[in-house]
């Protein structure tokens, strides 16, 4: 049994997600609406100055920072047929630029509480710099829904992802409550540098649901 939703063609729920939720998941009218929601009930935490381990980015920090809201939001943001993630399914450009919206829309929530929190060595230019540059994203945090993601049965149903990945992670719905942001990766004379492994971050997210 398939829940087709109408925003997404060929974008439906298995059996695995219950009539009530793909009901109120394919209710969501537009990505706006989504990320407008999070942005009204989101908290910023825990910011920090993340330093790079790969050995192309030695000496690179970015500035990071989780978003806690509640799981239904959470819900929408990640699973909804105009979610973040239909946003790929739709189109790599129009992933890529959901992507954007939300990262500049939560940018300036993230420098205030940097601010406020005084984190070491986090400069607001810093700041800014990295949250604003080309490889700023936002995503899940996956530890949180680990056992989620290996669930037994798949709970969306999407031919793409389902030829390019199947039984992959892209194919679960999990809910939580925490999204991360994460910055761009900046050099000690504030520049990006790109990091090499997640350059075709947004093709995995568009061709398999996941990255």
């Amino acid at each position: 049994m398939i829940l087709s939703a109408k925003l997404i063609e060929g974008w439906g729920y298995t059996i695995a997600v219950d009539v009530e939720r793909a009901q109120r998941l394919s209710a969501w009218s537009s990505y706006e609406s989504i990320i407008l929601a999070v942005a009204r009930t989101a908290v910023v935490a825990q910011p920090w100055r993340e330093p790079a381990i790969s050995g192309h980015l030695t000496g690179c920090h970015r500035a990071s920072a989780v978003l806690v809201l509640p799981p239904d939001i959470y819900d929408a943001f990640f699973n909804a047929p105009a979610g973040y993630r239909a946003q790929f399914a739709r189109s790599l450009a129009d992933g890529v630029a959901a992507n954007a919206r939300a990262t500049s829309l939560f940018a300036p929530s993230v420098v205030a509480e940097f601010q406020r929190t005084l984190v070491p060595d986090a400069t607001p230019e810093f700041v800014r710099a990295s949250l604003w540059a080309g490889q700023a994203k936002i995503w899940i945090d996956e530890h949180e829904v680990d056992g989620q993601l290996s669930a037994p049965k798949p709970s969306i149903s999407f031919e793409p992802w389902e030829r390019n990945d199947p039984d992959g992670p892209g194919l679960r719905a999990p809910v939580g409550t925490r999204l991360e942001i994460k910055g761009g990766w900046i050099n000690p004379s504030g520049a990006e540098v790109l990091n090499p492994a997640k350059v075709s971050r947004s093709l995995e997210i568009a061709d398999k649901g996941f990255s």
